[in-house]
């Protein structure tokens, strides 16, 4: 795939990695906790791994934007307004090493809508589509910064975007549910909130 690919294709898939291999297994490993970052110790977990993934290659781009996203829901776990503080940190370094990486801009959305600038949120999320139009995280964060704005059309059909990209993402779903709960849709919302139990039994 990478051989038949366009310039612009392979440089794509291949911005923002390292030839270490000691900060990749971290990153996945960092990856894989983040992707239940429902159960407790899982975000301090993963900004462990990163940390000495970036000490490793402190120029592995995609490794701090997945930084930033750990500090994020940490302080989403703990209240720590600090955190908030790191993730912004991890955010603008990746920014400074790649500003064509898309889960930089998700992550950036992720912050923004988070603490109170779903305009900028939005911004964020389309400039990572724009990088990558089928990546589930950025029409996700795209779909809550627009429901905090008041477009419940435009939100309603990223979330569903983001099922229809992310089929087995227990968190799509739960995205889903929630906005829907919110609107008085019970029907929907138990049944999108039936596959997340289905996903992630433990949840």
């Amino acid at each position: 795939l990478l051989a038949s690919a366009e310039p612009g294709a392979r440089e794509a898939l291949t911005a923002g990695q390292t030839a270490s291999n000691a900060a990749y297994s971290g990153y996945l490993q960092a990856r894989g906790l983040m992707q239940r970052h429902d159960r407790p110790g899982h975000a301090q977990a993963a900004i462990a791994l990163l940390e000495k993934a970036v000490e490793e290659d402190p120029d592995y781009a995609l490794a701090h934007p997945a930084l930033a996203e750990a500090h994020w829901r940490r302080y989403e776990e703990t209240r720590d307004a600090e955190e908030v503080g790191l993730a912004r940190e991890s955010a603008q370094r990746a920014l400074a090493l790649n500003q064509r990486l898309g889960p930089v801009y998700v992550t950036l959305a992720m912050l923004e809508r988070g603490t109170g600038h779903p305009g900028e949120a939005v911004q964020h999320a389309e400039k990572a589509l724009a990088l990558d139009p089928l990546s589930a995280d950025a029409h996700g964060e795209r779909a809550r910064a627009l429901e905090a704005l008041g477009d419940m059309l435009g939100a309603e059909e990223a979330y569903r975007q983001a099922v229809r990209l992310r089929p087995n993402d227990w968190s799509a779903f739960n995205q889903l549910g929630a906005f829907l709960n919110a609107r008085g849709r019970q029907a929907g919302a138990r049944e999108a909130f039936a596959r997340v139990t289905q996903l992630t039994p433990d949840n």
